[in-house]
């Protein structure tokens, strides 16, 4: 059985998917205030946030960035000890690089249609996913969240002086492939050995929609549509004169809700200092499974003959059911999870012409319910504490023409302490909580 080993561990090392934004925010001006930028975002990053805004520069603007983020995560045992097998799984440090371009057309369409193209890369990563089998304690929502190449095309089109519309596509990448291996096992020889990988890519929609400013006032709504890679390695093993074993890998990586938000902000008259607020519901009901499903699969005249080709099957720790052709389906169980409501309040004060400070706040109630059974999905609700700052100055070295912008941003997202009771004497179990810290650094020219 070595050579199934060996084929195995191959093929876990072979899905890979993508993950949601919205948790660590696309550039330092909108992390610093707090994500409020349904009605806020400014450059390219409205591709994200609400493609409708990309009509709000009239100059062609550039941008270039990189965050960092440090979890500070921990588990307290308490009256259950975590065997080897179980010990938890902590996300680790990780930094990503971000690129937007906003291009405004021209022509009799100068300031009505602009075109932008938002894009996140991790530092030594094209996509990269880490599922954790789910008894392990693990943080859901950090554990491989951000690593994952991610392009945002958009498109925005100014309806009048006070009312633009806008739809953008996040595309992710996704690995898989199809291996066929022919064994003969009187021999000891492989046959035949085959594999197909292919990088592909799934697409959700970003639409959206702002009016504004009427009396410094601006208002928008924004729709993102869940996405997730549903990925599967299937193997198949001809084992000469025996039968056939299918192994199948598959399962939804790095999935991110349905998303509704609703945003307004304002601009002080007398200060020029604007305040956003955000409200965003995700539907996170819809959560599948973040495992990974082995499914076995083994036949032929040999092992049925014997009563062997039904009896190997296996469909781990799942549900396994019928369908109208008489075949077996593997069907992942549901994590359960739950909708939450998260607002977002950002604030940004012009010190003077040159310099803005800006600050945030947001807090974002946990999808993740009480974890009293087999499995230990790790998230609470969180407190999210942002500021940061821009700068505008020009190029001492003269090569661009126009001043050149930098904008710096420093993040808290402080996790309540949550408690974890496995039976029903009232005994805790076991403590989670911690912090993730984030920085963020992000240079802007407008053309």
């Amino acid at each position: 059985m070595r050579w199934l080993l060996l084929l195995l561990a191959a093929s876990v090392a072979m899905p890979a998917a993508a993950g949601p934004l919205s948790i660590y925010g696309f550039n330092p001006r909108a992390v610093a205030m707090g994500g409020a930028q349904i009605s806020e975002a400014d450059d390219a990053s409205a591709a994200f946030y609400n493609p409708a805004l990309l009509t709000s520069r009239t100059r062609v603007t550039f941008g270039f960035g990189l965050q960092y983020v440090r979890p500070s995560l921990k588990v307290d045992e308490l009256n259950y000890h975590f065997d080897d097998d179980e010990a938890p799984v902590f996300p680790q440090d990780f930094a990503q690089y971000t690129l937007g371009i906003l291009f405004p057309l021209g022509g009799k369409v100068k300031n009505r249609i602009s075109l932008g193209v938002a894009l996140t890369l991790p530092h030594g990563y094209i996509v990269r996913i880490h599922t954790v089998d789910s008894p392990k304690p693990s943080f859901y929502l950090y554990q491989a969240s951000a690593q994952k190449l991610v392009i945002i095309p958009a498109v925005a089109v100014r309806l009048g002086d006070f009312a633009s519309v806008g739809v953008g596509l996040q595309v992710l990448a996704r690995f898989g492939g199809d291996t066929t291996v022919a064994v003969d096992l009187f021999s000891r020889q492989v046959q035949q050995r085959e594999m197909v990988i292919s990088l592909r890519t799934t697409e959700a929609l970003v639409a959206g929609i702002t009016v504004g400013p009427f009396a410094g006032f601006t208002a928008g709504l924004v729709f993102r549509q869940e996405i997730g890679l549903e990925y599967e390695v299937p193997a198949n093993i001809v084992m000469e004169d025996i039968g056939n074993l299918d192994l199948r890998l598959q399962g939804t990586a790095l999935w991110s809700p349905h998303e509704l938000g609703i945003g307004l902000s304002w601009e002080v008259p007398s200060t020029k200092t604007r305040i956003s607020a955000d409200l965003t519901y995700g539907v996170w009901q819809r959560a599948p499974s973040p495992e990974v499903t082995v499914v076995m699969d083994t036949g032929g005249p040999i092992l049925d003959g014997l009563g062997l080709g039904s009896v190997l099957d296996l469909c781990s720790d799942r549900l396994l059911e019928s369908t109208t052709g008489g075949a077996t389906a593997c069907v992942p169980i549901s994590p359960g999870f739950v909708d939450n409501l998260t607002p977002r309040l950002g604030v940004e004060h012009p010190l003077s012409e040159n310099l803005w400070l800006r600050g945030g706040y947001a807090y974002r109630p946990t999808p993740v319910p009480n974890q009293v059974h087999r499995t230990n999905y790790l998230d609470a609700s969180t407190h999210v504490l942002s500021a940061g700052l821009g700068i505008t100055f020009d190029d001492p070295l003269a090569v661009f023409q126009r001043p050149v912008t930098v904008d710096l941003a420093g993040q808290v997202m402080l996790l309540s302490t949550r408690e974890v009771d496995k039976g029903s004497d009232g005994v805790i179990d076991y403590t989670f909580g911690g912090t993730l810290y984030q920085l963020g650094l992000a240079v802007r020219y407008e053309f």
